[in-house]
């Protein structure tokens, strides 16, 4: 399995390249690397997808680290997706956001470990499901072309032709709350959430 982290688009609501946004000790996309590298086995990759700057890129450089730019720029998640799926060599792929400062290596590794029996396995709970914390066969890829294709970028829209399994709110909540797990940063009110949360616990 490799791992694709989506290190943003256009990010206009937050107005700069949120994966270098800081909090705490790292920035948004080395907290999500460092929770990666628990469950990570040595000749698994991680893909970032997206166009980062060249000199961002040199201060992330490490083994089994690869970059790759969208394939259909300016497609949001789903083009990210498409492009990560397209460029790895693994049939499975565990797809995360970079903007996701508070995730639980246990719990991205009960999820590795579940029977790959579907095409796509995603977390679910009260507030919705999570499409940028889930594992994606490269089954998708002609799913997924065709929505791009058709001008829908909606991930929600490419499940109804794939065999998706759901992970519910009581399993997720055996190893933290939903909403800190997925917690992510949008907007500065969000971005300053997350560093006060981690000025609290002293990280």
């Amino acid at each position: 399995m490799n791992f694709l982290i989506l290190t943003g688009g256009g990010n206009k609501r937050i107005g700069c390249d949120k994966a270098f946004l800081k909090v705490g000790k790292a920035t948004l996309v080395e907290r999500v690397l460092f929770q990666i590298n628990k469950v990570k086995e040595r000749e698994e990759q991680i893909i970032l997808v997206g166009k980062i700057p060249s000199e961002k890129r040199e201060k992330l450089a490490g083994e089994g680290l690869k970059w790759v730019e969208d394939i259909f720029p300016g497609k949001g998640p789903l083009g990210g997706i498409y492009s990560g799926l397209f460029f790895s060599t693994c049939r499975f792929n565990f797809v995360l956001g970079c903007d996701m400062p508070f995730l639980r290596w246990e719990f991205i590794d009960y999820m590795r470990h579940l029977p790959k029996n579907y095409d796509i396995l995603i977390p679910s709970h009260s507030k919705g499901i999570e499409p940028l914390h889930a594992i994606y066969s490269r089954s998708c890829l002609p799913v997924i072309k065709e929505k791009i294709n058709r001008g829908n970028f909606k991930i929600q829209s490419i499940l109804p032709h794939l065999k998706v399994k759901f992970i519910k709110e009581k399993e997720i909540r055996r190893f933290f709350s939903p909403e800190y797990i997925f917690f992510n940063v949008n907007t500065r009110n969000d971005l300053n959430k997350a560093i006060e949360i981690v000025e609290k616990a002293g990280e």
